[in-house]
């Protein structure tokens, strides 16, 4: 039998939303992946030695990014922080600072656990209440005020924490299958749209990227030739694309660097690796194998990557 952890109204802030280089927005989801397995860490260390996280699915119900575009500007800028004044002969000046562009977010997260059961679920519970408040997701701060399992103490300021278990086979019962999408909703779930990205027209895969991205002005003019009105459209309408961060491209090969934080590891130098998501709403999936994020890692490309089957399980179902 597998639980599935599920953990609603998680409200984070100032999370990193810098998912790479060039984009900004939602985090990377390698920022999530790396926040269930720090979480799974702390739960081993807090004598629940047995489980494992092994997939995720976050939901995303507020996403208040720190920008700011005044009237008649054409791009946003970001809203930074004030840092103290420092001392300069007989004055003060302000430091140099590097823009760190942040977001408030409030997600539901669904956590794929192994070892979990109905014996040892509520000590799993109360570890989890005890861990969470202490950690940061994505950079951020946690500031649910409590988090509960139990949905009689549950406030508007609180994370609500629930078990929901499915067959090995993954058969869904209706209570259950309902009980997780109540909790995604009302939010939108981040999937994989790769494919999507490799068919649009492009010599790269950058100019790929910005064609799926791109949008498109028309105008509708009187009789006498004035514009009356701009439309705009996007030229791949899709549903709601973003670009996403997965994870990262090996740009060396392994190495040692001078006063590296652990010295019994190789290195990699490495970029982002960009492409296209999808947010969607969780009532239009058929099964949480298509929101479900994992690790997976080809060391022979050099590739460090999140991966999401919502794609290719959705070309089983079409053919």
């Amino acid at each position: 039998m597998t639980a599935y952890l599920v953990i609603s109204n998680l409200r984070i802030h100032n999370a990193n939303a810098a998912s790479s280089l060039y984009t900004i927005g939602f985090p990377a989801m390698t920022a999530w992946l790396g926040s269930m397995h720090a979480l799974q860490r702390k739960m081993q260390r807090h004598s629940m030695s047995e489980v494992h996280f092994t997939r995720l699915a976050v939901s995303c119900k507020e996403c208040d990014v720190q920008v700011y575009r005044g009237k008649g500007d054409y791009v946003n800028s970001v809203i930074g922080t004030a840092n103290p004044l420092k001392k300069k002969g007989g004055g003060y000046e302000r430091p140099p600072f590097i823009e760190e562009p942040r977001c408030h977010l409030n997600v539901s997260l669904l956590i794929e656990t192994q070892g979990v059961t109905p014996d040892n679920e509520k000590a799993f519970l109360t570890s989890v209440c005890e861990v969470m408040p202490g950690m940061k997701i994505a950079g951020g701060d946690i500031l649910s005020e409590r988090f509960e399992d139990d949905a009689k103490k549950y406030t508007r300021q609180g994370a609500h924490l629930q078990l929901v278990y499915f067959t090995q086979s993954g058969e869904k019962n209706h209570a259950s299958w309902q009980g997780i999408i109540r909790a995604l909703m009302p939010g939108f779930v981040l999937v994989e749209r790769s494919h999507f990205l490799q068919s649009l027209p492009g010599r790269d895969s950058m100019d790929k990227l910005l064609n799926g991205l791109a949008v498109q002005y028309d105008t509708e003019r009187d009789d006498e030739g004035k514009v009356t009105e701009w439309k705009a459209r996007k030229l791949h309408p899709a549903g709601w694309i973003v670009p996403i961060a997965v994870g990262f491209q090996a740009i060396t090969p392994a190495m040692k660097v001078p006063n590296q934080r652990d010295e019994s590891c190789e290195h990699h130098f490495a970029e982002p690796v960009v492409t296209l998501g999808e947010f969607k709403m969780p009532i239009h999936f058929h099964s949480l194998d298509e929101m479900m994020w994992a690790y997976e890692v080809d060391q022979e490309k050099g590739l460090y990557l999140c991966k999401n089957r919502y794609e290719e399980l959705q070309q089983g179902m079409n053919c």
